[in-house]
């Protein structure tokens, strides 16, 4: 039955309530009933809860000030506000709850109201180690610099792929090569001829052949032919074949020079590229690290990328591997593999606020490849994907118990991650350096779940700093009627339901005293209180009523009563 709501005189405010008041018969009319609204079966109506106690002396919720928290768990929130002030590396809480107490959404509010006034998380980015491959580097950067690291060196890469071959084409670099050249090939002439003059005053030709050089006796300027030679006396041929292989041995040490020669004009070829090229990418790179000068770690890793860019600046020269039908720019760059090395992966980058999640909502517990095969380690760094410790770093991670308990794998990784404060991805074929882990966790369990995890790991209870234990009700008396009271508005609030009359807030106290497990007790399961208000609110709205008076609270509490198998000593109604 729907009952219209009865004005009252507000005589006294809350705060006037005196403190020793107990439930007294009411001060406000009794609720009319409206002749418009259909009415229930009488049987399926419980027990009237009468007039609302003198001491919740207010017209509707509209008129007291909304309890904002959780209530009745103080020391709860005591002991989480303490961790979140400390915020000590481990720090980590078990908030141990029956289900339905609200631990949930509390802790979480509780959580997101203290982080929005600390800064941002830092960024995570991993690059390539160009000394150990199989070591990628973890880089911690101010928060959102991550990503601008990441798209700085993309641009440096895409201007070095136009500026570069443009070097390499330019003049005034292919005259310094001419030179090189032609320097080299007039030492290795120089050589041949003082050779050759040494050898005619020795009355010995020097003479190329198709095979190389060689050396023939001579006589008045002309060789000497091999009859002639071999007609001379025994001690003028032994003289001259002494002098010709004299000079072979000279000629020789001529000859094998050669190839020495050419490394040499090799690498003064290598030294001109490189010059040239170094001066191409310390200008592509110059604002890139002006703009991440005070971070050593940063500044550490371009340092060691243009050293390789320089080294291996001909990956510019043959054109870049392209998506079908695209054009050159930053995709090619990002799908060409022989850039990986050089690129940055941003696993998490954030600008405002310490991040609050819950383990629920996020991917797996560590990163693991993203399935892309690379041919070496060079670049395997890309393949790391961002886990959920990643992205909470930095915050606070709530954890449910039963998603523990669904997957043993992630309890492992997790209090393994705890015990060590650190964690690295998985499931890459390098190994890459591990992230200090600083998350506050907040870990919610009823009791019987956080038993089985203190007997199946001893380690357990020393990893939570703090244990709090909920309690599921309080002591009924005046105050805490009045709290409640309170606590039922703030409820209102945040279901944007229509506001409660004292009577209708009497009548879900009633309830609640039915369903504590003490005398004189009062229920703490805000979400048995939540359902109410959201079917009386529903109620409210089917008879066009703009209040939830007592009326449509007894009737949620009399459909229930009707239900098959329901409880009526828990649900009949007030007490």
């Amino acid at each position: 039955m729907f009952f219209r709501r009865a004005k009252k005189d507000q005589t006294a405010k809350i705060d006037d309530a005196p403190p020793g008041a107990v439930s007294a018969p009411h001060a406000m009319p009794v609720p009319v009933v409206d002749d418009a609204t259909p009415e229930l079966p009488q049987a399926a109506v419980p027990p009237d809860a009468g007039p609302a106690p003198a001491i919740l002396d207010f017209s509707t919720t509209d008129d007291i000030e909304a309890y904002d928290g959780w209530f009745g768990q103080d020391h709860a929130v005591t002991a989480l506000h303490a961790a979140l002030e400390l915020n000590a590396p481990g720090f980590n809480i078990c908030i141990v709850a029956p289900p339905g107490l609200g631990a949930k959404a509390a802790v979480r509010a509780l959580l997101e109201k203290h982080t929005a006034a600390r800064p941002a998380a830092s960024d995570w980015a991993y690059v390539h180690n160009f000394e150990n491959t199989r070591c990628p580097i973890a880089l911690k950067l101010p928060p959102g610099r991550g990503r601008a690291l990441a798209d700085g060196v993309l641009e440096a890469l895409c201007e070095l792929s136009v500026t570069v071959p443009a070097v390499f084409e330019c003049d005034a670099f292919k005259a310094r090569r001419r030179l090189i050249a032609d320097g080299h090939r007039a030492a290795a002439g120089t050589a041949l001829a003082g050779l050759q003059h040494k050898a005619a005053d020795q009355n010995i030709a020097l003479l190329r052949t198709p095979n190389g050089y060689g050396l023939a006796p001579m006589h008045d300027g002309k060789v000497v032919k091999p009859g002639v030679f071999a007609q001379l006396p025994h001690a003028m041929r032994s003289d001259i074949e002494t002098r010709i292989a004299a000079l072979q041995t000279e000629l020789a040490n001529v000859v094998n020079r050669s190839p020495q020669t050419i490394r040499a004009q090799q690498a003064a070829l290598l030294a001109l590229r490189a010059g040239h090229a170094q001066r191409a990418i310390d200008a592509a790179f110059e604002g890139l690290e002006s703009g991440f000068a005070g971070l050593p770690d940063v500044t550490g890793f371009l340092t060691a990328a243009k050293s390789h860019l320089v080294r291996n600046c001909d990956l510019f020269v043959g054109g870049l591997v392209q998506r079908e039908g695209g054009e050159p720019g930053p995709a090619s760059i990002a799908d060409d593999p022989r850039f990986a090395r050089y690129l940055v992966n941003v696993i998490v980058s954030r600008s405002t606020g310490a991040p609050v999640f819950e383990l629920s909502e996020l991917p797996p517990l560590e990163g693991a490849a993203n399935g892309q095969t690379l041919a070496s380690l060079d670049g395997a760094h890309m393949g790391i994907m961002p886990g959920a410790l990643h992205i909470s770093n930095g915050g606070a991670l709530l954890i449910e118990s039963i998603d523990l308990e669904a997957a043993p794998h992630v309890y492992r990784g997790l209090t393994q991650a705890l015990a060590s404060r650190e964690f690295r991805p998985a499931g890459v074929a390098s190994r890459p350096m591990p992230v200090p882990l600083q998350v506050v966790s907040v870990l919610l369990a009823d009791e019987a779940v956080f038993q089985r995890h203190c007997a199946a790991d001893p380690l357990f209870a020393s990893m939570c700093a703090v244990t709090v234990h909920c309690v599921e009700q309080i002591e009924r008396n005046a105050d805490n009627e009045v709290a409640f009271a309170r606590w039922i508005a703030g409820l209102v609030d945040r279901g944007k339901h229509m506001p409660l009359t004292a009577a209708a807030v009497a009548a879900i106290i009633g309830d609640s005293a039915n369903r504590a497990k003490g005398e004189k007790a009062l229920s703490l399961a805000e979400d048995a209180v939540t359902k109410v208000l959201a079917e009386a609110h529903v109620g409210a709205l089917q008879a066009d009523d703009k209040v939830i008076d007592a009326g449509h609270i007894r009737h949620v509490f009399a459909q229930r009563a009707s239900q098959p198998g329901a409880n009526a000593s828990r649900s009949a109604g007030p007490a």
